[in-house]
């Protein structure tokens, strides 16, 4: 159990006079069962809280706040960007992925990523949802020798502390080639991303002239 500040030990033994065995009971629990203790917690506090609290938090918390971003030339750049990029496949991608997902794919701390219960998080980057739907896609694709070329623009969240000034929540285009050679067998297959046989400097050129026109 890493506590370098000593925060989760404090909580713990207000808790129960041996926090290390009740925090191993915890993650000892399985999946189904943790979600539904945290399901249980999160629905007795709700009950608790008021108008008066969520107007402090809408007003106090970063992540609550909407973009300053006019939504209409934000759309224009969007219609460019997926002009730019038409060789490859657009996805409206799901807000949440696996839990662990981007831990696990992109090596982020899982305290930098916005965790919910019933097995997910938010996506906090877009490639790691592709690569998970290139890998499903790779399992049924008709031609396996042909490379899966993927995009999507989607609202991210991280959860590191963000630059004065810029919110944890923001957009962004990526796009996924995918070889067979990625796609294994198996449980754990999935897509890493790679370099796709086109000028990856050329697509990068034709989005960037695309948002200048844009907006």
């Amino acid at each position: 159990m890493s506590d370098p500040s000593g925060l989760l030990t404090r909580i713990l033994r207000q808790l129960s006079p041996d926090g290390a065995v009740l925090f191993s009971a915890l993650r000892s629990l399985s999946g189904r069962d943790l979600q539904s203790l945290l399901m249980a917690i999160h629905s007795a506090r709700a009950e608790a809280r008021g108008v008066s609290a969520l107007r402090e938090d809408a007003a106090r918390l970063p992540l609550c706040s909407p973009g300053p971003v006019d939504p209409r030339p934000s759309l224009r750049i969007a219609a460019a960007l997926f002009g730019a990029a038409s060789e490859f496949g657009a996805v409206e991608l799901s807000p949440v992925v696996p839990f662990a997902a981007t831990h696990v794919l992109g090596q982020v701390h899982q305290n930098n990523v916005l965790t919910a219960t019933r097995g997910s998080e938010l996506l906090a980057d877009p490639t790691t949802a592709l690569a998970l739907h290139a890998a499903q896609l790779r399992q049924s694709h008709e031609e396996r020798r042909a490379p899966l070329r993927l995009c999507a623009l989607h609202r991210c969240t991280r959860m590191q502390p963000a630059p004065k000034g810029l919110l944890p929540h923001f957009r962004l285009f990526a796009l996924l080639t995918g070889w067979p050679a990625c796609f294994p067998t198996g449980a754990s297959a999935c897509c890493p991303l790679t370099s796709a046989p086109i000028c990856w400097r050329c697509a990068s050129a034709r989005l960037a002239r695309a948002c200048r026109s844009a907006g």
